[in-house]
Parts: C-alpha cells; structure tokens; sequence
C-alpha cells in the first residue's frame, strides 16, 4: 500500500496526498466489487445473480467506509477476492498462468495485511485437484511481496523519524512482520463478540440476502464438497481470526469472510 500509495501521489493530478491516495483506495474497491462478479459467475450464478451479489457487497456498511478513507483494506479485499478469482480459474482450466497470478496475490497479501494467510488453507484446496509437481515453478511468484516489504523496511529503519510499531531494532522488526507484537490482543472467542460478528454481518448484507448466501453454500457443498468446502475455508480462516482479535476496530477484519 505504501508504495502504491507513493504512485498515487505522483500520477494523481492536483489536492492533497490524502485525496490523491484515496483514489488508489477507492480504485482498489470498485475493482474488488468487479472481481466479486466475476468469481460469482466462475461459480455458476446468472449474470443478474452475480451483479446483485456484487451490488450488495459494493454499497455494504463496511466496504463503503473504508472504500471513501485512506487505508488498507479495500487493497487487502482485491488481493484476497484476486488469489480467489485465480485459484477458481486454475481449478476450473489447470492453466499455470492462474496458478502464478494466485501466488502473486498471496505473496503480495502476505507483505500487505497478514490476515490474508487465514485464507491460504482453503485456497491451497480449491487447487488441489488440478496441483502437480510440474506446477511448482508457477509458484515463483511468492516471495515477491515479502521482497518488497523487506526493502521497504530496509529504506523505513534507516529515516530517524520513522518508527512504527517501535521496529528499530532487528528483533522488534521482526515481532512486528510476523504480527507477534500483537499476540496479546489474541484470545478465545466470546459470545459476545459473536453476537457482534452477526450484527456486523446484518449492517453489511439485508437478512433475506445473508439467508439466501448460506442456502446457495449448501447446495454449493452438495454439488461439488471440494469447492463449497474450499470456499468456506477461505472465508472461515479470517472469521476465525476476527473473532479471536480483541480490537475496537474489528469490521475490517470481516470484509474477507462477508
């Protein structure tokens, strides 16, 4: 985001670095509503089912909020809603080129916002019945991200000014990459934060709508346990881990499971 954020800053003409990178952000959420449409129709939803499914997501409570302010989740959603658009095309086609932009979305979301890792498990068996040895090499493209962000700390730690998360020394540095520093903000989940959870969820989508999704992972699950089991996964591993986050500002954290 940071380097993004950078390039928005020189190609966006004119106001101020908040309203010139708020059009990244804002770019970042219409292509995550466009790739919303385009993994309901890999799914088999009708033109109109898709498009309605990716309205309601794009005007949702939470999506619009961080969609109109500068900051990182409308990037986080396209890469995650990205790394699902790929994995379903190269489960439906084995080709290698899907496999490989997969990997770049993950490999970015690892440098970008770790949660995307939660997914990884149920994205790793959407292409599991297509993944062959000789697919190794399309995995190239992982490490790219942590690459970026290595050197992006490397240029960061040596500014005196900057010191997010206190990461000048080597060993803070690397509490704060791995999200260790944060570990004591984990704890078992709660009936209430639950209970939060689904408000959340009825902000975000119109309960017919919410009741609907989960019959359609039902008959998605009787249709094919693979992909409805995968598709669960992806959105289960961030539910999970909001859940068990004890932060003010959880709804973000939700955008991937919704």
């Amino acid at each position: 985001f940071t380097l993004l954020g950078a390039a928005a800053l020189r190609l966006v003409p004119g106001g101020e670095p908040a309203y010139r990178i708020g059009w990244l952000v804002a770019l970042c959420a219409a292509l995550s509503v466009v790739l919303l449409f385009r993994v309901a129709r890999a799914l088999g939803a009708g033109a109109g089912s898709a498009l309605l499914v990716a309205a309601v997501a794009g005007v949702g409570r939470t999506f619009w909020s961080q969609a109109a302010r500068v900051e990182v989740y409308s990037l986080h959603t396209l890469l995650l809603l990205g790394a699902l658009a790929a994995a379903l095309a190269f489960r439906d086609g084995g080709r290698r080129r899907h496999l490989a932009l997969a990997a770049l979305c993950v490999g970015l979301g690892a440098a970008h916002h770790l949660t995307l890792g939660c997914s990884v498990p149920g994205l790793l068996l959407l292409v599991a019945p297509r993944l062959r040895r000789r697919d190794a090499v399309a995995l190239a493209p992982l490490p790219v991200g942590p690459l970026l962000y290595a050197e992006l700390m490397r240029r960061a730690a040596a500014d005196p000014p900057w010191d997010w998360g206190r990461t000048r020394d080597p060993a803070a540095l690397a509490r704060h990459v791995a999200g260790r520093a944060y570990a004591s903000f984990l704890g078992p989940p709660t009936l209430p934060g639950a209970a939060a959870a689904l408000r959340l969820a009825l902000e975000n989508v119109p309960a017919p709508l919410l009741v609907a999704a989960l019959a359609g992972a039902i008959l998605l699950l009787r249709r094919d346990r693979g992909l409805g089991a995968g598709l669960l996964l992806v959105a289960a591993g961030p539910l999970a881990f909001a859940l068990c986050y004890g932060i003010e500002d959880i709804a973000p954290y939700h955008l991937g499971p919704h």
